[in-house]
């Protein structure tokens, strides 16, 4: 994953030209939240050819496999000024915390994608399909990632899919799921030791105009699956959470779904943190648990999620080449990951006035730079 912390170290020197904007904040996923189920065209999941001085586009995968562990994978492209790059990376978790990484950069020459759908491709690697089923396929030297996603429900677009950072509309964060809950199946392969695998998983598509470490001073992601996706509920959540420049602006939403339907949408909620643990590689804080709260359209939902096991940690400033490591950790913001598996349990309350009972294992990220 060098290639990421190197571009984020290229933006970071390129903003310091920047004045900081104090503008005030646009609009976040505004348009139709009455109908979420409504699915979405496929070219909305279309990579784009970027064209600001800061930008970058991703397609992310995750599952949970029935064995335990633990996936996330990437396709990725990002442009600071005249440095643009294309690479995907993935990883396997297994549950006893054995960790196996791949990653890959694309050369430019190899890289082709539809305008109109997900499809995109370079050398052996590919992204493909259409709803209700798309695929993952990555294959380095040391492994083979083949993974199908199958929708339970329809992709998902929170509004319109765009907040905006500024009145102007000059600054955007993109953010809609093609697979927002789907049952995963394929095989994957790590130093020739091949196992067959199935899951449940999220994939979605993010775009976005503006440095990292501008827009984002934290990010927190939870994907929860039941044990039994014919009788059990799922739950998305995601907050992207500006610095100062923005006024603090937090571009999130929330979907609640059984196997068939999405039961709730909303970008109307509160997650409160807490248990935070210090990192002593980092300094950072961390939580290890979280509430969260939520009531809209006649519907509610409120648990609390408690995690079992860090699974990573990556600080990009230990991808950025030894020699310019200590420049950037005396100029310029430091973005850290934390990924973590845990439990969530609490009541969704329907539209019915009934109390289910919600009881989910899943998948947390934190983000923090400072």
């Amino acid at each position: 994953m060098k290639y990421i912390g190197v571009s984020l170290f290229f933006a970071a020197v390129f903003v310091v030209s920047i004045a900081v904007s104090g503008e005030k904040a646009g609009l976040v996923f505004e348009g139709d939240w009455g109908n979420p189920n409504r699915g979405a065209p496929e070219s909305a999941f279309a990579f784009t050819k970027l064209k600001h001085t800061f930008e970058n586009q991703t397609s992310l995968w995750e599952a949970r496999f029935d064995d335990g562990s633990c996936f996330y994978g990437y396709i990725l492209n990002y442009k600071f000024a005249v440095y643009e790059k294309w690479g995907a990376t993935a990883a396997l978790i297994d549950s006893d915390g054995s960790r196996h990484i791949a990653k890959v950069e694309f050369p430019r020459s190899s890289i082709s994608y539809s305008p109109d759908s997900i499809t995109f491709r370079a050398g052996k690697s590919y992204q493909d399909g259409k709803y209700p089923l798309y695929r993952y396929y990555l294959e380095t030297e040391n492994c083979l990632i083949d993974l199908y996603y199958r929708n339970f429900v329809p992709p998902f677009i929170p509004g319109d899919g765009v907040t905006w950072y500024d009145d102007e509309k000059k600054t955007f964060l993109k953010n809609m799921a093609f697979c927002p809950w789907g049952r995963v199946s394929g095989v994957i392969e790590f130093d020739g030791k091949r196992r067959v695998v199935k899951g449940q998983g999220y994939a979605d598509r993010d775009h976005a105009n503006q440095i990292f470490t501008k827009q984002i001073k934290e990010m927190h992601t939870y994907r929860g699956w039941p044990e039994n996706p014919d009788d059990g509920l799922c739950i998305n959540v995601i907050e992207y959470i500006s610095g100062p420049q923005y006024n603090g602006l937090i571009a999130r939403w929330l979907t609640v779904m059984k196997k068939g339907e999405i039961l709730m949408a909303t970008r109307d909620f509160s997650t409160t943190r807490m248990n935070f643990v210090r990192d002593a590689s980092t300094g950072f804080e961390y939580p290890t648990k979280w509430r969260l709260e939520a009531c809209d359209a006649g519907v509610s939902i409120d648990g609390e999620w408690s995690s079992s096991r860090l699974m990573d940690v990556l600080d990009v400033f230990n991808e950025i080449p030894a020699p310019l490591r200590p420049i950037a950790r005396r100029f310029f913001t430091r973005p850290v990951f934390y990924r973590m598996t845990g439990n969530f349990e609490g009541t969704f309350t329907n539209s019915a006035g009934e109390s289910i009972p919600v009881k989910i294992k899943g998948m947390y990220k934190a983000v923090y730079t400072k």
